[in-house]
């Protein structure tokens, strides 16, 4: 099927398949919409402020995203730092199973509200990811 989606949008790219699918990315409608996953949150001390890690190969990896404890405290991160672990697969992450996300003791205090360095399990939380060109540099990056 999704072969044959590719095939279509090089054949036909204004097709009105192809086009009800730019409407609704667009939108970010449908398969498109937004969605939070799970993410088991750790601190790592080499990280800038405002920047991610995830294992490589992981489908997050290279993106942006918005952090949400249930607290409903909010960081936004771009996740562009690699780790050797094994990654957790995009259906795993559909499924509900939780990945691993190492952010900087600032964003984790901000996440949190206190430094919670000395927790060696993490903290559980959810991940809206984005692509990473979706959300603004605001830090002069």
């Amino acid at each position: 099927m999704l072969l044959a989606l590719h095939d279509l949008y090089e054949l036909q790219p204004a097709s009105p398949v192809v086009a009800k699918l730019w409407e609704m990315s667009l939108e970010l409608e449908g398969v498109f919409a937004p969605r939070e996953i799970s993410v088991r949150i750790h601190e790592d001390k080499n990280l800038r402020n405002g920047s991610a890690a995830t294992c490589a190969g992981n489908v997050l990896l290279d993106k942006a995203g918005l952090v949400r404890t249930v607290e409903d405290r909010l960081v936004g991160l771009r996740i562009n730092e690699a780790r050797v672990c094994p990654p957790t697969s995009p259906e795993a992450l559909l499924a509900g199973k939780a990945t691993k996300l190492w952010i900087s003791p600032t964003d984790m205090v901000n996440l949190t509200g206190e430094a919670i360095s000395t927790n060696k399990n993490g903290i559980d939380a959810k991940l809206i990811p984005l692509p990473k060109n979706l959300i603004a540099d605001l830090s002069g990056h």
